[in-house]
C-alpha cells in the first residue's frame, strides 16, 4: 500500500504518471538494463529509417527500434517491416492480435509471432504508429529456432500428464454448465481443457529449460480451486511451465468500517417493492451474487432488498455493498480516464460473488469473475475494500491488454499495475485529484 507522502507526490506528478504508465505498456517484457544500444549510421544497418535500436542479453534479435519522421508504412506492408527488421527466416510469421488507439491518437499494433505455423509464446511484437507514420516497434522475436513441430505425444497423453501434476479431485467442467458458463467466461461454457501445439521458448522459467515444443492448456480446479495454465513437453510428457491463472490479494489488517460510508450505487429494479444488486448502465453489465458462503457459483443467488435501502449487516452482507459499488467506480475510473469500456475494452460484464466459502482469508480474480472470502474475524473481515477491487479488476486489464505470464519479472509488473491502478481508483472515488 502506498504511504501518503508517496500518493501527494504521484498527485503532483499526474501527467508524468500518464506518460509512464502508458510507456509501461507499450515496453512490457523488455529489460531496463539494455546490452546495446545503436544510432546514426549503425542503426540505419538493421534499417534503413531506424535511427535508435536496442538490444539486450536475451535475443540477437531487436527489442526497440525507433524510426525518422519521414517513415511510412501501410497496413499491408507491417509484416514486411517486421521481417526485414528482425531477420526472420522463411519459417517465421506474424499474425496481427489487435490494434488499439490511444488518448494520443497513436494506433498500436500487436503482432503474434509463429513458427512454422506454430505460436511462440511471449514471441510478440508491437508496431506504433501516428498518423500513418510508423514511429517506434518493439517487443521480443525468438532469432533462428530450430525444431521439429511435429509432437510425439497427443493431445490427450499430455492432458493426461497436466491432470496427474495438479491432481485435484474435480474440475470445472464436471460441474454444472452454468457454473462452467459463469467461471470459464464464455458464452456456452466448455471448460473441458483443449491443447494447443505451441513453442515455449527458454525465459528463465526453469534452470534447465530450453526451447521446447509444447501443449498448452487452460485447466480449471475446483477442488482445490485453482486454474493453471500448463505446458507439457509434447515429447516427453514432462511439466516444462505452469502458469498461475489466479490472481488473489491479502492485506495487512482489518478495516473498522465496511468500508466506505453512505455511497450512491445502481441496482436493477423489479417492482416497486424488489431491487437486486445488478446494473445495467455500464458495458454488458456489473452483477453481485451471494454464495452462502458455499463454493458452488452456479448456486450463487441475487442480494435482495425490499425499500432500495442497502443497511443489512446481518451476515456481513454490507460487504456486498463495497463489492457492487466499488466494481461500479473501477468500471467508471477506467472508462471516464482510460476511455475503456469494462477490463477487456470490449464492455465485458463485471460479476462478483461474495460469502465464499467459510472464513475465507482472501479475495481474487480467476479470469472471468470477482470472488470474495468473508475473512475468519481475526486476520481479516471481508476483503471488499476499494483498493482490493481495482487492484484485482486491474489483473482482468492487464491480462486482456498486455498478456503478461504471471511469473518472474512480468508477473512483478503484473502486481505493480494493480497496485497503481487500485491506489487511483481510490483517489477517483474518493474525489482526490490524483485521477491519474
Amino acid at each position: 500500500m502506498f504511504s501518503l507522502e508517496l500518493a501527494v507526490y504521484l498527485n503532483q506528478t499526474k501527467s508524468l504518471m500518464k506518460k509512464l504508465i502508458l510507456g509501461c505498456f507499450l515496453v512490457l517484457g523488455m529489460n531496463p538494463t539494455w546490452a546495446q544500444v545503436l544510432n546514426g549510421t549503425r542503426a540505419k544497418a538493421v534499417h534503413p529509417s531506424a535511427t535508435e535500436v536496442r538490444f539486450d542479453h536475451r535475443s540477437q534479435a531487436p527489442l526497440y527500434v525507433e524510426f525518422e519522421n519521414s517513415s511510412f508504412v501501410a497496413a499491408s506492408a507491417q509484416t514486411d517491416v517486421l521481417r526485414s527488421v528482425l531477420k526472420a527466416s522463411a519459417n517465421d510469421s506474424w499474425t496481427l492480435i489487435r490494434s488499439d488507439r490511444d488518448d494520443l491518437g497513436m494506433m498500436h499494433h500487436r503482432y503474434q509471432q509463429y513458427y512454422q505455423q506454430v505460436k511462440v509464446m511471449t514471441g510478440e511484437y508491437i508496431l506504433h504508429e501516428s498518423q500513418g507514420r510508423l514511429v517506434s516497434m518493439n517487443g521480443m522475436f525468438f532469432q533462428s529456432l530450430n525444431l521439429n513441430t511435429t509432437p510425439t505425444i497427443d493431445e490427450k497423453q499430455a492432458l493426461q500428464f497436466a491432470l496427474n501434476n495438479i491432481g485435484a479431485s474435480k474440475y470445472l467442467w464436471q460441474s454444472s454448465a452454468m457454473e462452467q458458463e459463469i467461471l470459464s467466461g464464455h458464452a456456452h461454457g466448455d471448460a473441458y481443457p483443449h491443447g494447443e501445439l505451441v513453442v515455449l521458448p527458454a525465459q528463465g522459467f526453469g534452470k534447465s529449460q530450453a526451447i521446447s515444443l509444447c501443449w498448452k492448456f487452460d485447466i480449471y480446479a475446483m477442488d482445490p480451486h485453482e486454474r493453471w495454465t500448463m505446458y507439457v513437453d509434447a515429447n516427453t510428457g514432462a511439466i516444462i511451465f505452469k502458469e498461475n491463472k489466479i490472481c488473489t490479494i491479502t492485506v495487512n489488517g482489518t478495516a473498522a468500517t465496511r468500508y466506505s460510508g453512505t455511497q450512491i450505487m445502481q441496482v436493477d429494479s423489479l417492482s416497486a417493492n424488489s431491487f437486486r444488486l445488478r446494473d445495467a448502465s455500464r458495458g454488458s453489465g456489473v452483477e453481485t451474487y451471494d454464495m452462502n458462503n458455499g463454493t458452488s457459483y452456479a448456486g450463487a443467488v441475487d442480494f435482495t432488498d425490499t425499500d432500495n435501502i442497502w443497511n443489512t449487516v446481518t451476515n456481513m452482507d454490507n460487504a456486498a455493498y463495497d463489492a457492487h459499488w466499488g466494481t461500479q467506480k473501477t468500471y467508471d475510473y477506467y472508462l471516464s480516464t482510460h476511455n475503456r469500456n469494462s477490463y477487456d475494452n470490449a464492455g465485458a460484464i463485471l460479476r462478483s460473488y461474495i460469502h465464499y466459502s467459510t472464513a475465507y482469508n482472501n479475495a481474487f480474480w480467476n479470469g472471468s469473475v470477482m470472488t470474495y472470502g468473508d475473512g475468519d474475524g481475526a486476520t481479516f473481515s471481508p476483503l471488499t475494500e476499494l483498493d482490493i477491487i481495482g487492484h484485482e479488476l486491474t489483473h482482468g486489464v492487464t491480462s486482456a491488454s498486455s498478456n503478461l505470464v504471471y511469473s518472474y519479472e512480468s508477473g512483478a509488473l503484473n502486481e505493480s499495475f494493480s497496485d497503481i491502478f487500485g491506489v487511483s481508483i481510490d483517489f477517483y472515488a474518493n474525489g482526490a485529484a490524483a485521477n491519474f
